[in-house]
């Protein structure tokens, strides 16, 4: 898995683990949107944060509800502190 591959170099992930996009999103919305949830894990793991709001004030979390993904709201959830 190529994005695997490329956060798990330190310098790489901790440089662009929670950067901002269009809109304000970041990778964690990328991946939520993409519905895959090892992505997801990964993301956590390498810092990325749980807590952050796009350009209209919606969060990973409304992301994977939207999208009626359990696992992926799930996940999301836990890792919110």
């Amino acid at each position: 898995d190529k994005v695997a591959e490329i956060l798990s170099d330190k310098r790489v992930a901790e440089a662009k683990i929670n950067a901002r996009a269009d809109h304000h999103l970041t990778p964690i919305f990328l991946a939520t949107c993409r519905g895959t949830s090892k992505l997801i894990f990964t993301l956590y793991e390498k810092g990325a944060k749980a807590e952050v709001l796009d350009s209209d004030n919606k969060s990973p979390l409304h992301f994977a509800a939207s999208a009626g993904t359990f696992i992926l709201s799930f996940s999301i959830l836990s890792h919110m502190r």
